[in-house]
């Protein structure tokens, strides 16, 4: 048996790869994202992240698990193309975002991406001193589980 927030990660991953963005990238699945920066172009990684479950009221119980997207790329050595580059891959965080909002990804599962949080929007020491570019989006989904 799959764990549900596996199942949910692999549905954010299916998703994300059939989007027509507008890099040409494929995005996998891991449980500790690990970017390498001596590979060149956009890397995208989706992992699992917290598995939130509480107590609802009446016959439902909430699950509101989160999945993590990370987006790195190795930034070119020219510092006159790092605002172009910057955009680029913010405006590529922005089509992800697009394409999991409001979105259930998974037939098995019933949860619906309700809230997609971007931390950092681009990391600031990443940047600094890799001249990498790296950004996370949080996506929260909302699914009720009937309460037998």
């Amino acid at each position: 048996m799959t764990a549900p927030i596996v199942t949910l990660a692999d549905a954010v991953l299916a998703v994300i790869n059939a989007a027509d963005l507008s890099l040409d990238v494929t995005a996998s699945r891991v449980y500790a994202p690990k970017f390498d920066a001596s590979v060149e172009g956009v890397q995208i990684q989706v992992a699992p992240a917290i598995d939130d479950r509480e107590p609802g009221t009446g016959c439902d119980d909430a699950w509101r698990p989160v999945i993590h997207v990370g987006v790195f790329k190795r930034l070119s050595d020219s510092v006159d193309d790092e605002l172009d580059e910057m955009d680029a891959m913010a405006a590529l965080c922005e089509e992800i975002r697009d394409a999991l909002n409001r979105v259930r990804p998974s037939e098995t599962l019933d949860a619906i991406c309700t809230k997609i949080v971007q931390e950092p929007v681009a990391d600031a020491k990443t940047l600094n001193e890799s001249r990498c570019f790296l950004s996370v989006l949080a996506c929260t989904f909302t699914a009720s589980v009937e309460v037998t």
